[in-house]
């Protein structure tokens, strides 16, 4: 046993220059998958911009492990088919949820740290995120850029992983607000790798 003594953490720990700044709002802290995934011009540059985000993040043992899982899956190998994220509040889950999202939308943004070179690589793949806070269970929601509105959370769904031609295949089921058959959905997702989130 020794009798040094331990330096306080401020003496230690380099803070993140967005931390110090004087223009800092805790605002900045509060990640929302649906507005990321859907290209909201108003989400902070450091989740919006793959690149900046992993620069910014800490990629933990926890991370990496699920990182290498869902690329090594998405590239053919071995892995998961369904993970389910499993957080206290103020876990985490959102910030790992981004991760997954521009891991699988832009695979050589993790070449930016060390930690991220090593992992599998892997084509862009397909991505639905389903954001319930900001869908409507009477009106759907709105299309960006589009003068329509998808009814149901598989009617999202379907948009997000096939387009105008994806949800074609479930526009009758959507319009009606039911659930789809197993058809549909096989149809949906035959075209390659797919990745789903709900929050």
């Amino acid at each position: 046993m020794t009798n040094a003594a331990i330096k306080p953490w401020v003496e230690v720990v380099t803070l993140h220059p967005d931390v110090i700044s004087e223009d800092f709002s805790e605002d900045i802290f509060a990640l929302d998958l649906g507005p990321l995934a859907d290209g909201q011009p108003n989400v902070p540059v450091v989740y919006r911009d793959a690149e900046h985000f992993f620069r910014a993040s800490y990629i933990t043992k926890g991370l990496r492990l699920l990182l290498e899982d869902v690329l090594s899956r998405i590239s053919g190998g071995k892995g998961a088919r369904v993970l389910k994220l499993l957080t206290p509040f103020g876990g985490g889950k959102s910030h790992t949820l981004a991760a997954l999202y521009h891991a699988t939308q832009k695979r050589s943004a993790l070449n930016v740290i060390p930690e991220g070179k090593t992992l599998p690589e892997c084509e862009k793949s397909r991505v639905a995120v389903f954001d319930g806070l900001f869908f409507d269970a009477t009106n759907g929601k709105s299309v960006p850029g589009e003068n329509f509105r998808v009814r149901t959370m598989w009617g999202w769904i379907a948009l997000s992983l096939g387009g105008k031609q994806g949800y074609e295949l479930l526009c009758q089921q959507d319009e009606a607000r039911v659930a789809p058959g197993g058809d549909e959905i096989l149809a949906l997702l035959k075209d390659g790798p797919n990745m789903c989130s709900t929050t």
